[in-house]
């Protein structure tokens, strides 16, 4: 592992946390499903300023060798372009957060979609059921929001 990326590590953990142990990603319906294990260090970006630095350090890790399991906020939108507005973050959660990893397995998905379907009709007055998507603004609404 090269030196900056250790080093990085290295401060991100012991300034924030440990790194979960393992973790699971899940696609439902077919998708590819993942599960990372062997934590090495955690990476995080808590002001915009650290936000690409992380990007880059995960970049470098994963080039040698490692595997990155996490996610970029949408408030950190402007580390990427001022221009990119977005609502003020909440402080209680990171702009970036990555786990690094020395392995990653591809997996069978905990969540079956057809036994989730299976489930819900056999449940009493629990159903739910999501529609199509529509437009609740018209144009002149959605701008001014905007």
């Amino acid at each position: 592992m090269r030196d900056g990326v250790r080093e990085a590590m290295g401060k991100m953990d012991a300034e924030r946390g440990r790194a979960p142990a393992a973790v699971r990603f899940d696609a439902p319906g077919g998708g590819r499903s993942f599960r990372f294990d062997g934590a090495r260090g955690v990476l995080r970006a808590d002001a915009l300023d650290e936000v690409l630095p992380v990007l880059a350090a995960v970049e470098r890790a994963v080039a040698d060798g490692l595997h990155a399991a996490g996610f970029v906020a949408y408030e950190a939108a402007p580390a990427f372009d001022p221009a990119f507005a977005t609502h003020p973050p909440d402080p209680r959660l990171p702009l970036a957060w990555f786990t690094l990893y020395e392995r990653r397995e591809e997996t069978r998905p905990d969540y079956d979609a057809a036994e989730a379907d299976e489930e819900a009709e056999g449940s009493a007055g629990d159903e739910a059921e999501l529609g199509p998507w529509r437009i609740d603004l018209d144009e002149a609404a959605y701008a001014e929001r905007i």
